[in-house]
């Protein structure tokens, strides 16, 4: 995807972010109610298969696995509003680290010197739902992702942007009267048709897909109302 698709979703999320300003401050008086920022660490893991000749399943071909996995860093933001024992939030975030898998030549299917699929960083926008338990709240989420990819197969290589749902659930509590911490599971779906549209002849050109990416993430909340 382009620059520009990029630029619009960093100020969605920024968007989505303080759109609850308002009624959060209107609200107050809650536990939940308020703004968030802080940091967050993030264990990533994908599947991912690589492809040729416009397809991933030509009968008797075998492709090559390129699972990928790796340890994400980032900065977090979100606004949340409390209606009796429910929260209603909105959060963003965004990630950077090295997701890699690598693998080399297999019968049928060369790699040259190795077929490798990366993610290089993750953003993502969702709304929030918990549950307030006192100082704990268990929560579901869903909404979108931005992923940076890149795939190639010896020299030839590509870089994507790509947009997909993202949806999880997870858990905040407090360890002081500003500060949380939380743990959470998020899915996020794959992408197919990654190509490497250096690799091979066209219209036969090299693709990655990339069946879906898991996402174990800690983080460190500093809230303020």
């Amino acid at each position: 995807m382009s620059r520009g698709i990029g630029f619009s979703f960093g100020v969605a999320l920024f968007a989505v972010v303080f759109a609850g300003a308002s009624v959060a401050q209107e609200a107050g008086g809650e536990m939940w109610t308020g703004y968030h920022a802080g940091v967050v660490g993030t264990w990533v893991s994908g599947d991912a298969t690589v492809c040729d000749n416009q397809t991933c399943n030509a009968p008797g071909q075998a492709y090559p696995g390129n699972d990928f996995d790796g340890l994400f860093g980032g900065l977090s933001a979100g606004v949340d509003w409390q209606v009796g024992s429910l929260v209603i939030g909105a959060a963003g975030d965004w990630s950077w680290g090295d997701a890699e898998g690598f693998s080399r030549s297999i019968t049928g299917f060369g790699c040259s010197t190795g077929c490798v699929t990366e993610v290089d960083s993750i953003g993502t926008v969702r709304a929030r739902l918990g549950l307030a338990l006192d100082g704990f709240m268990p929560f579901v989420t869903a909404g979108m992702a931005m992923v940076d990819y890149r795939v190639s197969l010896g020299t030839a290589q590509d870089d994507h942007q790509e947009m997909s749902f993202a949806g999880g659930a997870g858990a905040e509590f407090f360890v002081t009267d500003s500060m949380t911490a939380n743990l959470e599971y998020l899915y996020i779906d794959g992408q197919d048709d990654l190509d490497i549209p250096t690799c091979g002849a066209a219209p036969n050109n090299c693709f990655v897909n990339v069946e879906e990416i898991h996402s174990a993430r800690v983080g460190l909340n500093f809230r303020f109302w």
